[in-house]
This record gives structure tokens, C-alpha cells and sequence, in this order.
């Protein structure tokens, strides 16, 4: 009996005790100033004295309402204990996982922790995860009300149970069903499919769109489709150097929704000035204008700038252009052009060239006006020029002799040979060229070059370079005299750019002549005699030159005919109107130059050449001759040609050139022919 009593005073202890401890824990409430507090205070003191009272049902009733009326974590804790008193498992487990959903490092989370581990042996466990977090969760049906958000840690009854999980946007999840033992811990991992509509964004290209402010990279770029959740958004939109206002727009589940994104252009200007006037103007490799210039409408940005002109070499600049203000590039610095390629068939610096070199720049070639080769190197050192009034000569430091065959001097265009292919004659006059109005320099090399080129490079080169592909579209005209007596006129045409273009000229000349009185030396039992003509100088000639171009291909033209008139005869006769030189030459060239690296370059070049000449001789009435006859000669070549070169530069100081060439002479004939008039 005795021992009774002590057991009984025990139990009765640790009520009283728990009860103070459950009286404490009331007083922690947060005090409210006003009723529902005081009512939840109350329910708290009443379940506090049901449970000392052992009245465990009563305590719980007014612990669930004091708990509806201020939510209090402690209050919650009791619920879960009670609960587990009562041996509703289940609920019991639910609450102690609320517990522990706000603070597991407290007391109340460790105390929750460990009555978690005690229930789930009396418990089916089913942990719930979604991907996103934050979804409701129901079990079986939603009528009976949700029962946590994930993720969630459900204690159950044993029993068959169907998961469903739903989520604003997002379509509803609906698990199979699944057969809860008690003890059993079950896994439910969901991925939630988001609801969506398309929003398909179209106009300005290139603009970078982003949605709702992202603060990742841009979610698509124009034209593109974007499959965005149902409601309202806000698109941005962003590109360099463009302006594009947001925009609101509603997205609908299974519908396609459009955007016009119209971006404007930020523009501001350029002045450009040089010190040499007319000079061109490309901006990021469009044609802008000509110095001194200023250009509007530039659009914002790093912009590259590029001004040249023929016999200088061009100057890039980046320029930053802003919004509404004017950037200046003032007093652009020109340096001639100090280039050459004949000296080494690479373009190189003047300085570097291995030979005697003189460069005749555009500015130069205009200033003079000079109408052919011959005059232009009237004026060059170490140059010594001739013309009997048929043929032009010239002779390098010597080498070289009046009216002889002029085939010691390579005449070249654009590095494609000119000669002729009888004697390897170099017309320099007008039996060589009209004009030399779409020639941006003419290089002269003095010195034997047959290394690099072959016959013909005895004495020197004369490479003659025409206009690049940064031309100016359009037509022009000239017209223009010589020496008093000759005429001339030329018609230029220039389309495309620099990627995609040709230019063509047609050049024209002809003089009528003018008197000469010739002495005719004793011959053939001739007496001496003075005789006037007035046919001296007189031709007429015409040359179209023309270049086309796309990327890396180059196509060349060049035809040229010169009829003179030779008062003299080409054989002993004099002053008959039809004694007569024809010289005609044409050439087409095919090019293709490509970088194979930053070091190496590959020229590939394919030539077609014809060569044709005509003289005629007669008699007349004061030719000093006895025996009346005609005389015709005729002459004519066609052939081809192929060089391959691959140039190789590992340093600024180190170059290598291989190269290949091999022509051909398809046709080759002489015609001669005497017709006797009288005997």
C-alpha cells in the first residue's frame, strides 16, 4: 500500500509540474491588445487545465481553438503532443512536422525531430517534392481540403492513398495510387508541366528580347517564339545602337500571341576633313561622301572610318559616334602612296623593294595629263626616250637603241604582260595605250628582273596599276588635246562595291597630221630630192580597259588598236595615202588571290594574249621608185598562259615567294606579199 501511495504522489507530481511548465509556455503568448488575443489566451488556460486534469480531449479542443485564433508555434507543439497521447499517429506526426517546418535547432525543433523518429514506426510516411516548391497538396480529394505545400513530409494511416499536387500556372499532378503500410517511407518526386501559351516576336532583326526584366541572358533574338505562362508580361528589348520602347502583352494557355518589335536607329554625324581634298570617305565600308564632308544619319557606335585617295595611302580610323552629337575627324594626314609590287611581284614598301625603284603616283599622272607611257617617262631618270613618228622607245641606263625592237623593257598590267609575242615589243605610245586615266601609278623598275620575270626584263619593268576596287558607281567623261594636233576622248563607268563590282573604259584619239618635208636621199638612180606631206603623225587609235571582280576573283580586259599613217613607206615608197602600220593587242586576264593564313598567300592567274599587225606600201605618182608595186605584210600570235605563286611571310623581315609560270603559243604566223603594177 505503501508503495502505492509513493507511485500515486509521483504521477501527481509530474502533473503539477507539467502543468506549471504548460502555464509558462501560455504566458509567452504574444500579448494582443485586442479580443481574439484575449480569447486565445483563454482557450490556451483552459486546455492548459483540462491537461493537468488528464482530460486530454478537452485540452486538445481548446489548444486547436486558441491555435485558430493566434497562431502560436508552442501551442502547436502541445497539439502535437496531445495528439500522440490521444494515439492519433498521423495527426500527431503532422503537427510535429509544422514544428519542425519554422526552426529545427531550437528546443522545440529537437524535441520535434525526436518525437518524429518515435512515430514513424506507427506511421505511413509519404514525402512529397515538386519541382517548383510551393504546391498545394491534397490527398485523395480536394473537397477534403489541403493538407500541406511541398515539400511535405505526410504521416498516414494505413491505407490506399492517391497524391494530387497543383500550383497556379502549372497543370494539375494526380499520382497513382499508393498502398501505405504502417512503417513504410515513401518517396514522391513530381516535376510540375508549367501551362503556357507562344508569343511569337517579329520586325527589327537582331534585337535581344527579354522577359519580365530577366536578369539572366536574353531569352530570344528577332524574329524567334517564345512559349511563356499564361497572363500578363513585359517584354524589353535591347540591340547596339538601336531604341526599342518595352512592351505589355497577355499571354493565353494554348494560344499564340504577337509582338512588332520596331526598332529605331540612334544616329548622330561625322565631319571628316583632310588635308587633301576629294578624298573618299567609307564608313564601316559603305561610301560616305568625299572631303571635306559631314555625314548625317550615322548610326551610334564604334564606327570605321576610312578615307583615301588615288596616290595615298588610306588612312582607318574608329570613331565613336553618340546619339544626337557630332564627332569630328579633323585634318586627316595623307602620306603618298609608297607601295610597289613589280620589284619583288609582291606589293611591298618602296624601301624594301631590292631594285632602283621610281613610282609615278595618280597625283602626278593628272597633274601632267600625260596621254601615254612614253610621255610619262620623258621626265624619269635613267630613262632615255625615242619616236621615229610610228614607235615609241626607250632605253634604260644605256641599254637600249633608237627605232630598234624596244623588247629589252617589260611592259606590264597589273603584273600581266603586255609584249607582244613576235619580238617581245613593249608599245609605250599610242600603239600601246590611249589613256592613262585608269591608272592609279605606273612603277618603274630599272635593272635586269628575268629572275622574277623572264624574257623581255633586260633593262627594267614598267608595271602599270590599275584603279582598286574602291571605286566611286557612276559615269564620267573627258575630252582632251595633245601636241596641237592630236585629240582625245574617254568615257568611264564604274558599278558595285568592293566585294561585288566593275569598271570599263572606252578611250579614243586621232590626229589628221601635219606637214613635214622630208629629204629623200639619192637611190636606185634617183636624184636627191625635198618632198612635202601632210599626213605626218597622223593615226587613229582606241582602247577599252575594264576590270570585274567578285570576292576573290579578278577579271582583267585590256584591247588596243593604233592605225598610223607612214608617209615615209615601211619599204622605200613615199607619200601613197594608203601606206599604212596597224598594231592591235588584246589580253584577258583571270586572277584569284586568297589568304591561306595570316602569314600565307596563294595567287592563281590565267592569261589569254593576241597580238595582230598590218603594214601596207604603195606607189604613186611622186614616189622617187621605177617599178610601180604593192607591198602587205601580216602578222599574228594567240597563246595562254598560267602562274601560280604562294608567298610566305613568318616575319616582318623574312619573306618567301614560290612561284610557277608556264605559256603557250597556240598560233603563230608571218604574212608577206609584193603585187608588181608595171615592169
Amino acid at each position: 500500500m505503501t508503495n502505492h501511495r509513493i507511485q500515486w504522489r509521483s504521477k501527481w507530481l509530474t502533473r503539477w509540474l507539467l502543468g506549471c511548465a504548460l502555464l509558462w509556455l501560455g504566458l509567452a503568448l504574444p500579448v494582443r491588445a485586442d479580443g481574439v488575443a484575449d480569447e486565445a489566451d483563454l482557450q490556451f488556460q483552459l486546455g492548459t487545465a483540462a491537461w493537468t486534469k488528464n482530460d486530454y480531449e478537452s485540452a486538445l479542443e481548446h489548444f486547436l481553438a486558441s491555435n485558430r485564433l493566434v497562431r502560436n508555434r508552442n501551442v502547436v507543439y502541445n497539439i502535437a503532443r496531445l495528439f500522440e497521447q490521444l494515439g492519433k499517429f498521423p495527426d500527431a506526426y503532422r503537427y510535429y512536422v509544422a514544428v519542425l517546418r519554422e526552426n529545427s535547432d531550437d528546443k522545440w525543433g529537437n524535441e520535434s525531430t525526436r518525437a518524429l523518429r518515435r512515430l514513424a514506426p506507427k506511421v505511413a510516411v509519404i514525402h512529397v517534392t515538386t519541382e517548383p516548391a510551393g504546391a498545394t497538396v491534397y490527398i485523395n480529394r480536394k473537397n477534403l481540403g489541403a493538407v500541406d505545400t511541398t515539400p511535405s513530409q505526410l504521416g498516414l494511416s494505413e491505407g490506399e492513398y492517391t497524391i494530387l499536387v497543383e500550383k497556379p500556372g502549372y497543370v494539375p499532378y494526380r499520382s497513382k495510387v499508393i498502398d501505405g503500410r504502417i512503417g513504410g517511407d515513401y518517396e514522391l518526386s513530381v516535376t510540375l508541366e508549367p501551362i503556357l501559351g507562344d508569343v511569337a516576336f517579329h520586325g527589327t532583326k537582331g534585337v535581344e528580347v527579354r522577359i519580365d526584366r530577366d536578369a539572366g541572358g536574353p531569352s530570344c533574338v528577332v524574329p524567334c517564339t517564345l512559349s511563356l505562362r499564361p497572363g500578363d508580361h513585359t517584354a524589353y528589348f535591347q540591340k547596339p545602337g538601336f531604341a526599342a520602347p518595352s512592351q505589355r502583352f497577355t499571354v493565353k494557355q494554348n494560344a499564340e500571341a504577337s509582338v512588332d518589335v520596331d526598332a529605331t536607329a540612334l544616329v548622330g554625324s561625322l565631319l571628316v576633313s583632310a588635308e587633301e581634298t576629294n578624298a573618299l570617305v567609307e564608313i564601316d565600308g559603305n561610301l560616305a561622301g568625299f572631303t571635306p564632308t559631314v555625314i548625317t544619319g550615322v548610326q551610334v557606335g564604334t564606327r570605321r572610318v576610312r578615307v583615301s585617295l588615288s596616290g595615298f595611302a588610306p588612312v582607318e580610323q574608329d570613331v565613336e559616334i553618340v546619339a544626337n552629337q557630332q564627332a569630328n575627324l579633323r585634318d586627316v594626314v595623307m602620306m603618298p602612296e609608297r607601295s610597289v609590287a613589280a620589284a619583288s611581284r609582291e606589293s611591298e614598301n618602296i624601301d624594301d623593294a631590292p631594285a632602283s625603284v621610281t613610282v609615278i603616283s595618280k597625283r602626278e599622272l593628272e597633274a601632267f595629263a600625260y596621254p601615254t607611257v612614253l610621255e610619262a617617262l620623258r621626265g624619269v631618270r635613267g630613262f632615255a626616250t625615242g619616236y621615229d613618228s610610228v614607235y615609241g622607245t626607250a632605253s634604260v641606263r644605256g641599254l637600249g637603241e633608237a627605232n630598234d625592237y624596244n623588247n629589252r623593257v617589260l611592259l606590264l598590267s597589273d603584273g600581266a604582260v603586255l609584249n607582244d609575242a613576235f619580238v617581245y615589243q613593249a608599245f609605250l605610245h599610242y600603239d600601246g595605250r590611249v589613256d592613262l586615266g585608269d591608272v592609279e601609278r605606273l612603277e618603274i623598275v630599272r635593272g635586269p628582273a628575268s629572275v622574277l620575270y623572264g624574257n623581255g626584263a633586260v633593262s627594267g619593268v614598267l608595271n602599270l596599276v590599275l584603279r582598286e576596287r574602291s571605286i566611286t558607281p557612276g559615269v564620267t567623261a573627258e575630252v582632251s588635246s595633245f601636241d596641237n594636233h592630236t585629240m582625245r576622248a574617254r568615257l568611264h563607268a564604274a558599278i558595285g562595291n568592293a566585294q561585288r563590282g566593275a569598271w570599263a573604259s572606252v578611250a579614243v584619239a586621232g590626229s589628221q597630221g601635219r606637214s613635214a618635208t622630208l629629204h629623200f636621199e639619192p637611190s636606185a638612180g634617183a636624184p636627191a630630192a625635198d618632198f612635202t606631206t601632210n599626213t605626218f603623225d597622223k593615226f587613229y587609235a582606241a582602247t577599252v580597259v575594264g576590270k570585274a571582280w567578285y570576292r576573290k576573283f579578278a577579271l582583267q580586259l585590256f584591247t588596243t588598236s593604233r592605225t598610223a599613217y607612214v608617209p615615209t613607206g615601211n619599204a622605200s615608197t613615199f607619200n601613197y595615202p594608203e601606206n599604212t602600220a596597224t598594231d592591235a593587242r588584246t589580253m584577258v586576264e583571270l586572277k584569284y588571290q586568297t589568304a591561306l593564313s595570316a602569314t600565307t598567300q596563294l595567287t592563281l592567274r590565267g592569261l589569254f594574249n593576241y597580238s595582230k599587225y598590218r603594214s601596207y606600201d604603195g606607189t604613186s605618182d611622186t614616189s622617187l621608185l621605177t617599178v610601180d608595186y604593192n607591198h602587205l605584210e601580216r602578222y599574228g600570235s594567240h597563246g595562254l598562259g598560267a602562274e601560280a605563286r604562294l608567298a610566305w611571310q613568318p616575319s616582318s623581315k623574312l619573306k618567301f615567294n614560290i612561284s610557277g609560270e608556264a605559256t603557250t603559243t597556240l598560233k603563230q604566223s608571218m604574212f608577206g606579199e609584193d603585187i608588181l603594177a608595171s615592169g
